[in-house]
């Protein structure tokens, strides 16, 4: 159907029947005028707001989940409500070394090629990038945008960082490069979210995730049993605790 944009009006106030068919008809064309002129300043406007949409959270969430925002197919949480959050946490083990090793350019070029391929996972599995703190990376699963199965995915993806690092690790070995460990820490509790530096990374359950990723020196992924109480009869979460 039509859409009605806005109402003109014309009068007289000299005579009655002061306008003619052909006024009438000009009148029409000036209107349709001034429609196409709203309609492509709303098409404008809109082009604008995605365009901000994207440049805000591309960095941040997976394409398929921005693209969705977007279209407006889901909505993200409100910012500081408590909600129930997977939180993962990845760093290098004995990066204060290496960065006494090697000078400032290898180190940055180092970890923009790791960061590349860690955040094309953290993507493929649907989680949101919070932020880097130097060469940890902290993630979430379930928020800004409800994940049902956001333990889940938290957990496939740190198994996926870990077969991603192998092969990075035989490139940078062929390249005659020293080899990257690193630790994975997951976490499920009860927080109020909020992206970049102002999250509260000291909250209980982001803490926790970070003090399991630091734990041990082998490369591993640690999780909270506590923190899936409700999956953990499932059969494939049954299955995941036999092969660890």
């Amino acid at each position: 159907g039509t859409e009605l944009l806005g109402v003109m009006h014309l009068d007289s106030q000299i005579a009655a029947n002061a306008f003619t068919e052909r006024d009438l008809q000009l009148f029409s064309s000036i209107a349709n005028q001034a429609a196409l002129a709203v309609q492509n300043a709303r098409l404008a406007k809109k082009i604008e707001e995605d365009a901000r949409t994207r440049a805000q959270f591309q960095r941040l969430l997976s394409p398929k989940l921005v693209e969705q925002l977007v279209l407006g197919q889901i909505q993200l949480e409100k910012v500081g409500e408590l909600r129930e959050v997977t939180i993962l946490f990845s760093d290098i083990r004995g990066f204060s070394t290496m960065s006494e090793k090697y000078r400032p350019t290898e180190i940055v070029a180092m970890l923009n090629e790791y960061f590349e391929v860690m955040i094309e996972v953290l993507f493929r599995y649907q989680g949101t990038l919070d932020k880097y703190v130097g060469d940890e990376i902290m993630a979430l699963f379930g928020a800004p945008v409800a994940q049902a199965d956001a333990a889940w995915q938290a957990v496939q993806c740190a198994i996926e960082m870990q077969k991603a690092l192998h092969d990075f690790n035989r490139v940078r070995v062929a390249e005659g490069l020293e080899t990257i460990r690193v630790g994975i820490g997951i976490n499920t509790g009860m927080r109020p979210w909020r992206l970049g530096p102002r999250q509260a990374e000291h909250a209980q359950p982001a803490v926790l995730a970070q003090r399991l990723g630091a734990h041990g020196q082998k490369p591993r992924a640690k999780v909270k049993d506590k923190g899936f109480p409700h999956h953990g009869a499932s059969p494939r979460w049954r299955g995941l605790q036999r092969r660890s």
